[in-house]
C-alpha cells in the first residue's frame, strides 16, 4: 500500500479525493494550523497523525512515504530568479515542501495552487519552484484543471504540479493525457480546455451573469456554473457570489380584508411557496388558468369598468364600440411608485413601452420586479460545489458547531475533491487498483 504525507491539509480535500479514488493509500501524517479547519479535519480523519505546523516538522523524524500532497499558500518573495537554490524559497511555504523532499525523497509529488502562480513576477516565481524540484531530481508536469469539468457546477481553475523522482522506476506516471506522447521528463503545460475529459452538460459550462460588477456585488443566474469559491474578502457575495433565486409568483389574494398568506393565489408556472404544517387550514391556492382576462386595477373613483386596467399578459376583454370610442382599453405600463396616489413627474405615473425611464429621485421607488430575490450560497451548497458530503464543515472534532463564516472560509480554501480523485486515478491507475 502506498503511503502519503499531507501538508497544508485544510479540511481534508486531498484526503477525501484519495479515499474516493481506485488507489489504496495510507496517510502517515498531516499538517494544518487553522484551528477551525483542523477541527473539521480531525472529525473526519481521527486516526491521522497530527504533525502540527509545517515549519516545525523535522523530516528526519518522519517515516518513509511515497507521495507528498498539498495545496501550498503562495506568498510573494524577493529572491525569485537569482538561482540561489533552496535559499530562493525561504520565507515561503514552498520552502517547507522543498526541505522535506530534499530529506525524504518521496517518489511522487502532487501540489496545488492558483493559475496565477504561472505568471507571478513574470513567471520567475514558478520557474524557481520548478528549478528547485528539478535540481532535487524530480521530473515535473503541470496542468490546469477546472472544477466545472469534474462533476461540480463551479468555474474554478487550479494549477496542479505533478512530479516523480527520476531515479525511480521510470514508468510513465506523469504522461500528458490524451495526446499519446511518452513522458520525457521535460516541462510541459496541459490546459483543462485540451485535456479535462470529464463530461459536462453544455448548459453548465459557463457563468451566466445577470448584473455585472465585482464578485462581492455581481449577481449570477442559477442556470449557469458557480464562480470560484473564495475564502476571504469583503462584501456579501465576496466568498460565494450572489445568485438570483426565483420567488413564488403571487398573482392575487382572495381575502382582500386580511393579509394572511394563506389567502394568496400563486401562478402555476412559478415555484411553490414553503409548505407548512398548517396548510390544512390554509391550503395553497394555485391559479388554474393563465388564459384569462387579468384586470389589475381601476383608475375611476366611481369604479366604472370602462376605467379598468388590464395586464398585457392576459387575454383582452371583449371589444365593443363604446369602450374603444369613449374610454379605450387601458393596459398596464411601467409605473413609478405604484402606491402613490398623487401624480408626479410631469403629471404622469404611467409610461408607454419604450419610453425613457423616469428621472431618478430620492423619494420614489424605481426598478423592475422580475420575480427573483438575491442571496449568496449556503455553507451546504459550497460544500457540494467542492464535492464534499453535506455538512462536512458543520461540526468540529468535539461536536462544536462551526460558524457559517468559518465554513465559507474553509470550503473556499479547499480543493475540489473530484479533481483530486481524477488525478490520483490517472497517476497511479495501473499500480494497485482496489478490488
Amino acid at each position: 500500500m502506498m503511503k502519503y504525507l499531507s501538508l497544508f491539509s485544510g479540511i481534508g480535500g486531498f484526503e477525501l479525493g484519495i479515499q474516493n479514488s481506485n488507489i489504496e493509500m495510507e496517510c502517515i501524517g498531516y499538517s494544518e494550523i487553522d484551528k477551525y479547519a483542523k477541527s473539521i479535519y480531525r472529525r473526519h480523519f481521527p486516526s491521522h497523525r497530527d504533525l502540527g505546523d509545517a515549519t516545525k516538522i523535522q523530516p528526519e523524524e518522519l517515516p518513509d512515504f511515497d507521495l507528498l500532497v498539498g495545496g501550498f499558500p503562495c506568498q510573494a518573495f524577493s529572491y525569485a530568479g537569482e538561482r540561489r537554490g533552496l535559499d530562493d524559497t525561504r520565507g515561503t511555504l514552498f520552502f517547507e515542501i522543498a526541505r522535506i523532499c530534499k530529506e525524504k525523497k518521496p517518489q511522487y509529488l502532487l501540489l496545488e495552487n492558483v493559475p496565477g502562480l504561472l505568471s507571478h513576477d513574470k513567471g520567475r516565481t514558478f520557474s524557481t519552484f520548478i528549478r528547485i524540484l528539478t535540481e532535487m531530481g524530480y521530473d515535473i508536469l503541470w496542468e490546469v484543471h477546472n472544477s466545472k469539468n469534474h462533476g461540480v457546477p463551479q468555474n474554478r481553475e487550479r494549477l496542479f504540479i505533478k512530479g516523480y523522482l527520476r531515479r525511480g522506476s521510470g514508468r510513465e506516471v506523469l504522461r500528458s493525457r490524451g495526446d499519446g506522447s511518452e513522458d520525457t521528463g521535460e516541462l510541459k503545460e496541459v490546459t483543462s480546455e485540451e485535456n479535462d475529459r470529464a463530461p459536462t452538460a453544455p448548459s453548465q459550462r459557463e457563468i451566466i451573469t445577470l448584473i455585472p460588477g465585482k464578485q462581492a456585488t455581481r449577481v449570477m443566474s442559477i442556470d449557469g456554473v458557480s464562480c470560484a469559491l473564495g475564502a476571504l474578502g469583503g462584501g456579501m457575495g465576496a466568498k460565494t457570489g450572489l445568485y438570483a433565486i426565483p420567488k413564488p409568483n403571487i398573482v392575487g389574494n382572495f381575502s382582500p380584508n386580511r393579509k394572511h398568506g394563506g389567502a394568496n393565489v400563486y401562478a402555476d408556472d412559478g415555484i411553490s411557496p414553503t409548505l407548512t404544517a398548517t396548510n390544512y387550514k390554509h391550503p395553497i391556492t394555485i391559479r388554474d388558468d393563465n388564459r384569462k382576462i387579468r384586470k389589475i386595477g381601476n383608475h375611476s373613483k366611481s369604479g366604472h369598468h370602462g376605467k379598468d386596467v388590464f395586464d398585457p399578459d392576459g387575454l383582452s376583454p371583449t371589444l365593443c364600440a363604446g369602450s374603444l370610442y369613449k374610454n379605450g382599453i387601458k393596459i398596464c405600463q411601467p409605473v413609478l411608485t405604484p402606491d402613490r396616489v398623487n401624480k408626479r413627474q410631469n403629471g404622469r405615473r404611467m409610461k408607454e413601452n419604450d419610453d425613457p425611464m423616469f428621472t431618478i429621485t430620492a423619494q420614489d421607488r424605481h426598478g423592475v420586479y422580475d420575480g427573483y430575490r438575491f442571496r449568496r450560497l449556503t455553507p451546504k451548497e459550497t460544500e457540494r460545489l467542492q464535492a464534499f458530503p453535506d455538512d462536512w464543515t458543520k461540526y468540529g472534532a468535539d461536536d462544536e458547531l462551526i460558524s457559517d463564516t468559518q465554513r465559507y472560509k474553509c470550503t473556499g480554501n479547499a480543493v475540489t475533491t473530484t479533481v483530486i480523485t481524477y488525478i490520483i486515478n490517472e497517476m497511479f491507475g495501473d499500480m494497485n487498483d482496489k478490488a
